[in-house]
């Protein structure tokens, strides 16, 4: 907080010198930022170094300008790091998985560990130990809540398909919809209809032409070639008063650049 009130202190005009050192700040937690997601994209990685060069350039820039007034030694480990910590991220992964934030303070549930659960004699091992069994039971519980929410979520996809089925109570054949966990979902079904009155009311789209025709021509090229037996051993020939139930367009999700996006 003290950093943010300084703004109205430190301004351009009456600290030079003190506002250049806050836009040095600013860029600093803005490269912070990035260093410390959980989860990185090419696009996160990329603005991260954007911000390194820029915060780089001005830290220069403050340097040159205070040196002469003081002797400060500006080589310390915390700004070295700027120079790599991307490359450190796509080499090892996530910072959080190798900083020294995990256990600050006096290093506390180790310090309670060393004191309630070891005899005070060969600690490592008991200690290393105890991790262990923290790091086992903690794994255990993350799975249980991910399958507790896989279940829930097929659940609301079963009343879900039960809504459809109340809503078009002249389908008759059950589909099952595709497993949620793979992101891809079936689009809603729709009434049965002949191939005669699909040819008429898509009589404008050329992709609909003759399209019972395409489709047993299809049909009998693709299922051998897929080594599914034809019907009976006879070549498909769909009837134009034949009746068949088409699909809203099967849709799937998935997240890139931290964004979910959906294609049909």
């Amino acid at each position: 907080m003290i950093i943010y009130t300084t703004h109205d202190v430190l301004t351009e005009n009456d600290s030079p010198l003190g506002y250049f050192l806050l836009r040095c700040v600013c860029l600093y937690l803005e490269m912070d930022m990035y260093a410390a997601m959980e989860v990185h994209t090419t696009n996160t990685i990329e603005e991260g170094r954007h911000t390194v060069q820029a915060f780089t350039a001005l830290m220069k820039q403050y340097m040159t300008q205070t040196a002469d007034d003081n002797l400060k030694n500006w080589d310390f480990p915390k700004l070295h790091m700027t120079t790599h910590i991307f490359d450190d991220i796509e080499a090892k992964d996530a910072s959080r998985n190798y900083n020294t934030k995990p256990n600050e303070q006096m290093h506390g549930p180790l310090k309670d560990w060393y004191l309630n659960r070891t005899n005070f004699k060969n600690i490592v091992e008991q200690i290393l130990r105890i991790d262990h069994w923290i790091l086992v039971a903690d794994d255990i519980d993350r799975r249980i809540l991910d399958f507790d929410e896989y279940m829930q979520q097929k659940s609301d996809d079963e009343n879900d398909d039960l809504l459809d089925d109340d809503e078009n109570t002249d389908i008759d054949v059950d589909i099952s919809t595709l497993d949620r966990s793979q992101h891809v979902r079936m689009g809603s079904r729709q009434a049965v209809q002949t191939f005669c009155s699909i040819e008429n009311a898509h009589k404008t789209d050329v992709e609909f032409t003759n399209f019972r025709i395409k489709l047993n021509a299809f049909l009998n090229v693709f299922l051998p070639a897929c080594n599914i037996p034809l019907p009976n051993g006879r070549r498909i020939h769909l009837q134009s008063d034949d009746t068949v139930r088409s699909f809203n367009p099967a849709f799937c999700y998935y997240y890139t650049d931290l964004k979910q996006v959906t294609e049909y």
